[in-house]
């Protein structure tokens, strides 16, 4: 896919898992290499994603509620809503990982609970050097 032929044009190998591992997430960007997850979307947590927006407002995200959980789109229904977004964080203390998505406003990280990113993420690509 365009994942394998970018990371060949850079000299750079990828690894494609269907989990999204935090640990290795974390080890990952700690190196200073990208993380791009494939994952399913809905608008209304889009929307939710949207508010929170800004990195270090002084509020963590509160847990999902177990009516969010299963509202939450499934990742192993194929065609459903689905869009690649760039990993760029993960904070252990709030359970929080950051990410940008190629649309919307520039510039700001999104953020979302772990737990949700865990539910929807099905393609994990890892580059290497």
């Amino acid at each position: 896919g365009v994942h394998r032929a970018v990371a060949d044009e850079l000299g750079m190998r990828v690894a494609i898992n269907p989990k999204f591992d935090v640990k290795r997430v974390a080890r990952s960007l700690q190196e200073g290499l990208p993380v791009i997850v494939w994952r399913r979307v809905s608008m209304e947590r889009e929307k939710h994603h949207a508010e929170m927006a800004v990195r270090g407002s002084g509020e963590g995200i509160p847990p999902l509620t177990p009516e969010e959980k299963e509202a939450l789109p499934e990742k192993d229904t194929k065609g459903s809503p689905s869009h690649a977004s760039i990993v760029t964080g993960v904070d252990d203390e709030t359970g929080e990982i950051f990410y940008t998505e190629p649309w919307g406003e520039t510039g700001q990280d999104r953020r979302m609970r772990r737990e949700e990113m865990e539910a929807t993420a099905y393609a994990v690509f890892y580059f290497k050097l």
